[in-house]
């Protein structure tokens, strides 16, 4: 109840503000001795110690100090420093306080980095060393959620009212060099100390190798801004372009390391494959891609990792087996999803029956799996028109299809096929996007335009943007199909 009216409030007299606060912060208190009772955050979860947090953000609403939301979230990393949910827990409430106050995020973020150097160092290994790195891994990775590295373009600063997703992060030159420098150097430290019994599983301690991409690819960001404001200062554009480039190496060097270490950590991957991306090598980012062995559903959720890489530079083949994948996936819903839904219904279980309805319909309408379609028949016209022995005179002996021949003709036919099955099913008026944009890099927005060009519309960052406070770079490029494209 406390809660619910520090969080709505009204418009109540300072003084009826200031009780409700405080009998708050004291149930707060009460419910944080009683899960101390029961046994701490292992018997009863970490619910209870979150609360403190999640009242000063509420109460920040009614015009509490918002200093003590940061004091809050210190106590959480004081206390829950070691264990690995810690930065994520605090994650809504460092996007929160980056959306509404920028500035008091900025000198959270210090805080943090501060508190991790001050830290004295353990006087013995073991797990009082590893819990020593954990909170100082787990410290810096807060920062980072606050904006150190640059932020995400998940969370606009500065400005609650502006769309999610309106800017990139962004780092001034050497900003992020700089940040990753510690990022690996604490990596280095902590790697073989956090490794578990299997090295191949991912640790603690690729949280920094992670973080140094994040900053790497800001500062990235940054440049490849200055150079699409440049205009026709060809020194300014090709000094940036070529900063830009180097940053996004580095990025591949950090992330190579990260990714030998530990190749099964699936979001150092990830961003790996967008940095290879960006750089234009298609096949590194096709191979590195490939061991995360996307496929079944998964192809209707992550098939936009993908698709730019396959439709920007990679060889034909790789398309085609994307296509295939998604093919599979149609095939084998339209078979079995029907079966499903009518066995459950006759055994009673209807629950599962409405669940199979709503996986058939998602499937039905799903936009990726309709992307992917349209992605093989370019794939396929392509291939038989430049390498499929097609020549001129081919062309002009075969008048009948107005110098189209019979290959092409087929091509076309079967591409004709492909996209009005797509129309008849009229995804393009109701259609499901069932990607899953939290997989994206924080440095790498969705792109709403064709797939080939998603690479070269990063580079090319709208210019003239109305941006919020804080905000450095637009993501629409001029081929976006979404907001701030041409």
């Amino acid at each position: 109840e406390l809660l619910g009216r520090a969080s709505i409030g009204g418009d109540p007299d300072a003084a009826e503000k200031t009780e409700t606060i405080e009998r708050g912060r004291k149930a707060c208190e009460r419910v944080r001795v009683a899960a101390d009772a029961l046994g701490g955050a292992p018997a009863v979860g970490r619910g209870a110690y979150l609360l403190d947090a999640e009242f000063a953000w509420r109460a920040a609403q009614l015009g509490d100090d918002e200093s003590k939301l940061g004091d809050a979230m210190m106590s959480y990393w004081r206390d829950f420093g070691h264990w690995t949910s810690c930065a994520r827990d605090l994650r809504p409430y460092c996007d929160a306080i980056r959306r509404t106050n920028w500035r008091a995020a900025r000198e959270f973020s210090d805080r943090f980095v501060d508190a991790a150097r001050a830290m004295p160092e353990p006087e013995r290994g073991g797990k009082e060393a590893r819990g020593h790195l954990r909170r100082v891994i787990a410290a810096h990775a807060i920062a980072s959620q606050l904006g150190r590295c640059g932020g995400s373009w998940r969370v606009t600063p500065g400005d609650r009212d502006a769309p999610f997703g309106l800017a990139r992060p962004s780092l001034g030159r050497g900003e992020g060099r700089g940040h990753a420098a510690v990022a690996m150097e604490l990596y280095r430290r902590s790697k073989s100390t956090l490794a578990g019994p299997d090295p191949r599983e991912p640790t603690p301690a690729d949280t920094a190798a992670l973080l140094a991409m994040q900053a790497l690819c800001a500062e990235a960001t940054g440049h490849a801004a200055v150079a699409a404001r440049a205009g026709g200062d060809e020194n300014v554009r090709d000094g940036s372009l070529t900063e830009a480039a180097m940053s996004l190496l580095a990025a591949a060097a950090v992330a190579e390391e990260g990714v030998s270490a530990s190749p099964n950590h699936a979001e150092l991957r990830l961003g790996l494959t967008s940095v290879y991306a960006l750089l234009g090598a298609a096949t590194a980012a096709r191979d590195v891609f490939a061991p995360l062995d996307v496929k079944n559903i998964q192809m209707d959720s992550m098939i936009h990792h993908v698709l730019p890489v396959a439709e920007g530079g990679a060889a034909p083949p790789v398309m085609f087996r994307v296509a295939q994948f998604a093919d599979t996936l149609r095939d084998e819903a339209r078979r079995d999803v029907p079966d499903g839904c009518v066995k459950a219904y006759e055994n009673g279980i209807y629950t599962k029956a409405l669940e199979c309805v709503d996986f058939h319909e998602r499937l039905r309408a799903s936009h990726s799996l309709a992307a992917a379609t349209v992605a093989r028949v370019r794939a396929t016209l392509r291939e038989t028109s430049c390498g499929g022995g097609v020549t001129i005179r081919d062309c002009e002996k075969d008048v009948k299809s107005g110098g189209v021949t019979g290959p092409v003709m087929g091509a076309l036919d079967a591409a004709a096929k492909a996209c009005q099955s797509l129309i008849a099913t009229t995804w393009f008026s109701n259609a499901r996007y069932n990607e899953d944009l939290g997989t994206n890099p924080v440095w790498s927005p969705p792109h709403h335009g064709a797939n080939a060009l998603a690479v070269p519309d990063w580079w090319t960052a709208a210019a003239g943007a109305d941006l919020p406070l804080g905000c450095a770079v637009a993501v629409a490029g001029a081929h976006d199909a979404g907001a701030g494209g041409a």
